[in-house]
Parts: C-alpha cells; sequence; structure tokens
C-alpha cells in the first residue's frame, strides 16, 4: 500500500470525514487504505455526518471487512444512534452479508 496524504481536518459538505467516505469507495483496497490512514491518523471513528451517519453502519452496509475489523479494533461504539434511530447492531441484523 502506498501512504496516503490527507488533512485529519478535512470535511465534505456533507459533513463526512474520510472515515465516513472509506467504505463508501468503489475500490475496496483505496476504502481501505483511506480507512486504515484515518483511524492510525487519530480520527473519531464514531464522526456523525449531517445525516447522522457514522463509519460503522456505513462500513455494514457496504459490506466492507476490513474496515469493519480495524474500526472494532479502534473500539467504535455500537450503540450510537444515527438520525433515524439506528444503531450498528440495528443496521447488521437487517444487512445481508454475501
Amino acid at each position: 500500500m502506498t501512504s496516503v496524504d490527507i488533512p485529519p481536518e478535512f470535511e465534505d459538505s456533507q459533513g463526512n470525514t474520510i472515515l465516513n467516505l472509506a467504505p463508501m469507495q468503489e475500490d475496496e483496497q483505496l476504502g481501505l487504505q483511506l480507512g486504515l490512514t484515518a483511524i492510525y491518523r487519530g480520527l473519531d471513528v464514531n464522526h456523525s455526518n449531517k445525516k447522522g451517519e457514522r463509519p460503522m453502519p456505513i462500513a455494514l452496509e457496504n459490506n466492507r471487512y476490513a474496515i469493519i475489523y480495524n474500526l472494532l479494533k479502534a473500539n467504535v461504539p455500537l450503540k450510537e444512534k444515527n438520525n433515524s434511530g439506528e444503531d450498528a447492531i440495528f443496521v447488521f441484523s437487517k444487512t445481508s452479508f454475501n
């Protein structure tokens, strides 16, 4: 993997940090690299964007197993709710893993 230079304070117009965006990448390797870089740089593993979406539920919805694993290693809270009242455990229960 090559290094990715991301300013830690990066946030897009929707309130997403790199850690929110990483699981959404079509290129899984790029998403993993972005996610790992964000975690190792100390970004908030539970950052909520303007819609209340957090990295773990986004990773679960997108079946990004390596990001899920690394978020768990970083002690991401699983019971924080989004704006729809769903936490990561609920999202996991409704996600079908292929």
